[in-house]
Formats: structure tokens, C-alpha cells, sequence
């Protein structure tokens, strides 16, 4: 466990300085651009660099950062689902507002096969978190709590009352990428 957290470490001093330098790179016209698409001989060698020298940091760094990555990796999850509500929420746009039946149709399908395939992996979740010789009931419940909020949330989506009126959740949801 100490040598993953050590190389989850390097890796994200790595990303962090590259993100650090990328800052206020707006077009590639500016020269850092560069880096960001090329140096790859470069770029490697800067992590294997930080990733060895994480190996010989003191235990106590690595508590710390044990600690403090636990709530930054829920922080990343949250944006990564924002980024993702907001890339979905544009396709959908761009799609309807085509206002063409076929697109209609398309946005049908690609919303089933979602769903299907949500349904279908949380199968695969059971025969992988619920070996049958294990008690395993912690899983179980939040696989099944999980399958029960997508059905729910899906019928309350459908509802008029939400497909027509704005949520307040929405409102700052909107607010923060306008």
C-alpha cells in the first residue's frame, strides 16, 4: 500500500506542476503551448524522476498525503461528474436543437443503451462483489441503493414537473460554466 500511495504521489506532483505551468495558456500561440504537446523525452523523464525520488521521502509525507487524497480524490470525482453533466447536458442540446425527428430518435437511443448498459454492469458488480461463498452485504446494498436512485432519478427526469421547470440546483449549476 505505501509503494502505491508513493507512485500516486509522484504522479500527482507531476500533474500538478504540468497543470502549475499550463496556467494562462489561452491559444497555441504562446510558447509553453509547446510543451504542453510536445517534450515527451522530456516529460517522461520529469516523472520517472519524481516518481523514484517519492520512494525516498519519509512515511510521515506519505500519511499525510494518505490523508489529504482521500478527500482530493472525492473533490476530483465531483468535478469529473460536473464535467461530465455539462458535456452531456451540451450534446442533448445540440441535439434537440436540431429539431429534426432523427435526432430525437438517435438521443433515444443513446439514452436507452445508457441505461442498459448501467443495468448490465451493476449485474457484472454483483458477480464481482458478491462472491457466493463470501458474505459480502455491504456490497450488495450499494449495488442495489445504486440501481434503485438511477431508476428513480430517471423516472423523476421524465416527470413534467422537472422537464419543464427549472430546479434551483440547476439555476447554480448553470450559473457556474455561463
Amino acid at each position: 500500500m505505501n509503494a502505491v500511495l508513493r507512485l500516486s504521489l509522484g504522479n500527482f506532483l507531476f500533474f500538478a506542476i504540468f497543470a502549475l505551468t499550463m496556467i494562462g495558456v489561452k491559444n497555441q500561440n504562446d510558447r509553453r503551448d509547446a510543451w504542453h504537446h510536445g517534450g515527451w523525452i522530456a516529460k517522461f523523464a520529469i516523472w520517472v524522476v519524481l516518481v523514484v525520488l517519492m520512494f525516498f521521502v519519509p512515511n510521515i509525507v506519505i500519511s499525510v498525503y494518505e490523508i489529504l487524497s482521500k478527500f482530493g480524490s472525492g473533490l476530483f470525482l465531483l468535478v469529473q461528474v460536473v464535467m461530465l453533466l455539462d458535456f452531456t447536458n451540451n450534446w442533448n442540446d445540440s441535439w434537440v436543437e436540431k429539431d429534426e425527428q432523427k435526432w430525437e430518435i438517435a438521443l433515444l437511443v443513446v439514452t436507452v443503451i445508457c441505461y442498459l448498459a448501467t443495468f448490465a454492469f451493476s449485474g457484472v458488480l454483483f458477480m464481482w462483489f458478491n462472491p457466493s461463498d463470501h458474505d459480502c452485504g455491504l456490497n450488495v446494498f450499494f449495488i442495489v441503493l445504486t440501481m434503485i436512485l438511477a431508476f428513480v432519478f430517471a423516472i423523476i427526469a421524465l416527470h413534467p414537473q422537472v422537464t419543464y421547470h427549472f430546479h434551483p440546483l440547476q439555476y447554480m449549476y448553470l450559473s457556474l460554466w455561463t
